[in-house]
């Protein structure tokens, strides 16, 4: 087989099947497949394989191909040796074209109106349980009307509303009295307001609830909400192996990076990774270390008379502008290899 028949022929799960790797969530009658990513660690299954065109995407790290890319990057090979290895080593199921067919009329007889996902309408925050919602979270409603929308949308046939927060193409976070989720596939969101200081957030709530205690001032800084921890160890994991991070050439820029995170073990050991990639990032979850995160902080905090918006606890440093010119230059040194 050549490069092309074996990208045609091989199914990615079948390959990630014998490399031991089984998906965490079967979706759309088996068209999405999503795994704990095999290319790094991570506890959240943010790796898909489109099954209808026999692709993957790992949005930890923004990269996907098809079966061939994924094989040298799992297995560390070249092309070359990619090709021997499905030629003369891989152990797994090859398609037929029958078998290939066959799939393909399954996920047809899918529709989408009876499972699966689906956004059916994004409108302005009207609903009045969402904006009860908004109350009790704390939030401001022109910084809600300004960052969210209203989203219904169909799961396994049933209609729903959120509240939606937009990532960075792709979909919408999704948050509800009820419900928290994702969809059209995740990515972190960046809010651009020109500023060389830049304030990084866990979750969404969090963000909007700093918006809400600085009103007047937040504008002063440009502002980057992870969604998932996972991009965190996915930008660790790029360094490590010197490919290009999209997250980390946009933080790069910055001579101010303060981090919000959670206090729990997952906050606390990103926290430590920006410390360790960004020498002179500010940690503001001091600021509220009785509480789970800055939502919290700013909710039951205020309640129990212990929340003040006040920030001059901490003394801001600066990137250390030696070490970031040393890391930018290994950035540009790999994007001429590309």
């Amino acid at each position: 087989m050549d490069i092309a028949e074996i990208n045609e022929e091989i199914r990615i799960e079948d390959f990630l099947a014998s490399e031991g790797y089984q998906p965490d969530k079967i979706r759309k009658a088996g068209k999405e497949l999503w795994y704990c990513s095999p290319l790094r660690n991570e506890e959240t299954s943010s790796f898909k394989v489109d099954t209808s065109v026999n692709v993957w995407f790992d949005y930890g790290t923004g990269e996907g191909g098809r079966i061939f890319d994924l094989c040298k990057r799992l297995k560390n090979l070249s092309a070359k040796e990619a090709v021997y290895f499905f030629n003369r080593e891989y152990n797994g199921n090859i398609s037929t074209p029958q078998q290939r067919e066959k799939h393909l009329k399954e996920i047809e007889k899918y529709k989408d109106d009876n499972a699966g996902e689906i956004i059916k309408e994004i409108k302005p925050i009207g609903n009045p349980k969402l904006l009860e919602y908004l109350k009790e979270r704390k939030i401001d409603i022109e910084i809600a009307n300004r960052y969210l929308s209203e989203i219904h949308y169909m799961l396994n046939g049933k209609n729903y509303y959120a509240l939606g927060f937009k990532c960075d193409d792709a979909g919408y976070e999704l948050r509800s009295p009820i419900s928290k989720r994702n969809i059209n596939g995740k990515n972190i969101s960046t809010i651009n307001n020109g500023s060389n200081s830049v304030k990084v957030f866990e979750g969404f709530f969090d963000f909007l609830s700093y918006a809400t205690e600085h009103k007047t001032e937040y504008n002063n800084y440009d502002y980057i909400v992870l969604n998932t921890s996972a991009f965190v160890e996915g930008m660790l994991n790029d360094l490590a192996y010197k490919n290009v991070n999209q997250m980390y050439l946009k933080l790069l820029k910055y001579e101010r990076i303060d981090t919000y995170f959670d206090n729990d073990n997952t906050g606390k050991k990103i926290t430590n990774s920006f410390q360790e990639m960004f020498k002179g990032s500010n940690d503001f979850s001091l600021l509220y270390q009785q509480y789970n995160d800055y939502n919290e902080f700013a909710t039951k905090g205020r309640f129990e008379n212990l929340f003040s918006p006040d920030e001059s606890k901490i003394i801001p440093k600066y990137i250390e502008r030696s070490s970031l010119q040393e890391e930018q230059n290994e950035v540009n040194k790999l994007q001429q290899k590309r």
